[in-house]
């Protein structure tokens, strides 16, 4: 471990920036040095990369750069993790990043020293190194760490690494693309699923799952409907991977994770007719995953471990 003892975490949203400062020594997120800043991410490349320049400035004037191991971004795809360019096309949000290398116009930003390591990977691998870094995994030998939200994010993790490129797990270890009915798991679980199909069933329109989760509290029989849907499919589409890789555990990140206690019955249920017994965990650290994950890469043995796996995300 460096000498140096902290490094920047940061996770880039949709449309918002996280970062913290990572104490690398006592491998702590330190609660007081953390910023969130909104962005607007169809704005042009200047305006979002002066945004997040700006967030992570603040976390960078609570210490000497002479401290600073470096900068881990978890960065949504599609984006070149080796070389830090932007390939953001065809998606909803930062497009005006596509083909410019966020590595080099942040360095100008900040004036980083030209020796400070940034560093990126995937957002969804992020949130399973944290875990198994600080979380719910530790010194679990295989798992899958699933976040879903807007999107439908997946990690298939072997001894702390994803793994991408193996007959076990899909190609990339990417679930959100894998056809599921008319369309793909995406269309199926994320949050525009149960805002969909609530109004199928109810006529009515609701804002997100947490008040889906207040209606099916409520004994509202139609949520309770859609939960039981959702997790009986879920287990369904999950079965031939939890039969190729065999995960130890399962853990869920998102704000889907919060309807957890209403779905997870029918999920389990499902599971068992197929006589399988994987146990699942709601993550603990929440975005602080993806933070700490994100840090991590800053770790010099860490680094060398995982480096030559961003050539599959």
């Amino acid at each position: 471990m460096s000498d140096k003892g902290y490094a920047v975490g940061v996770d880039i949203g949709g449309s918002h920036i996280s970062c913290a400062l990572m104490d690398m020594t006592n491998n702590t997120l330190l609660n007081d040095i953390r910023v969130y800043k909104t962005i607007n991410n169809s704005a042009d490349s200047n305006e979002i990369l002066a945004g997040w320049s700006e967030a992570i400035r603040q976390v960078l004037a609570y210490i000497s750069m002479d401290k600073c191991m470096g900068i881990g971004f978890g960065m949504p795809g599609p984006f070149d993790y080796i070389h830090g360019v932007g390939l953001f096309q065809n998606v909803e949000k930062y497009g005006s990043l596509y083909g410019i290398s966020v590595a080099t116009e942040l360095r100008k930003h900040l004036e980083l020293p030209y020796n400070l390591p940034v560093r990126f990977i995937n957002d969804a691998t992020a949130f399973a190194i944290g875990e198994h870094w600080l979380g719910n995994i530790r010194d679990i030998h295989r798992a899958l760490c699933i976040t879903l939200g807007t999107g439908f994010g997946s990690t298939f993790l072997e001894n702390g690494l994803p793994v991408m490129d193996r007959t076990d797990v899909p190609v990339q270890g990417f679930l959100y693309n894998q056809p599921v009915g008319d369309g793909i798991a995406d269309d199926y679980f994320s949050t525009r699923w149960f805002v969909n199909r609530y109004y199928e069933l109810a006529g009515k329109r609701i804002s997100g799952v947490k008040s889906l989760v207040t209606l099916a509290r409520s004994d509202d029989s139609m949520a309770l409907d859609v939960f039981k849907e959702f997790g009986q499919n879920f287990s369904r589409f999950l079965m031939p991977w939890f039969r190729s890789f065999s995960p130890e555990r399962v853990v869920l990140g998102g704000n889907i994770a919060g309807g957890f206690p209403v779905f997870k019955d029918f999920l389990y249920s499902e599971l068992m007719q197929q006589d399988n017994f994987t146990p699942f965990y709601i993550s603990e650290l929440g975005e602080d995953a993806s933070l700490a994950g994100s840090a991590r890469l800053c770790d010099e043995n860490y680094w060398n471990r995982i480096k030559g796996l961003l050539k599959y995300m």
